[in-house]
């Protein structure tokens, strides 16, 4: 029952959306980046599906309506099988952090274990440990949205780099960040440190 669910939820999102959109999954806090990821919507104008809510909600509704942003859709807050299903079919997962503050970017990996290629934002941190720049997605300058906008144009012209980074976003997963294998690190590390 729990993947019908699934499968429903793919259609009803590509009903709605399509899969040529590029997906932003989270809590809108100050760090996330939001305001960039608007302008470069409002750059490019290609689609934009925004998923969650929080503090900025109003101004993230706010600049959507004064700016007439018709290619920027809000779901709203998701549940996780809703959020894998836009992940599933979403072109590319945005992740446009401005402060150190995003230390690592959990759903980054859940985007990287379903094969979604990912846009993200040189912070120092761990979020380009996952994005690793030309293999997975594309790691750009944090507080740009030219490049951000750049970045998303770069993907929609070429097929075949968004597929070579879908291939490689779940082979890095597989191959740095499956329970088994972080288990084994961190069992590593606590005997080094014995």
């Amino acid at each position: 029952p729990a993947h019908n669910t699934y499968i429903n939820e793919k259609r009803i999102y590509e009903k709605y959306y399509g899969n040529n959109f590029f997906l932003f999954v989270g809590v809108f806090r100050y760090y996330k980046g939001l305001e960039y990821l608007l302008e470069a919507a409002k750059k490019s104008g290609l689609e934009v599906v925004i998923a969650g809510e929080g503090p900025q909600t109003s101004e993230v509704k706010k600049f959507i309506k004064e700016n007439d942003l018709r290619n920027v859709h809000l779901t709203g807050k998701v549940s996780d099988q809703q959020k894998y299903a836009l992940i599933d079919i979403s072109k590319a997962f945005i992740l446009p952090s401005s402060e150190r503050s995003e230390a690592y970017g959990m759903v980054l990996l859940e985007a990287a274990r379903q094969g979604t290629p990912m846009i993200s934002t040189e912070l120092g941190s761990g979020t380009s440990y996952i994005n690793a720049h030309n293999e997975t997605g594309l790691v750009i300058s944090a507080k740009n949205s030219v490049q951000l906008a750049a970045a998303m144009q770069e993907m929609t012209e070429n097929e075949d780099m968004v597929k070579s980074m879908s291939i490689s976003a779940k082979k890095r997963f597989e191959n740095h960040f499956t329970g088994e294998i972080m288990g084994k690190r961190y069992a590593e590390l606590y005997h080094s440190i014995l």
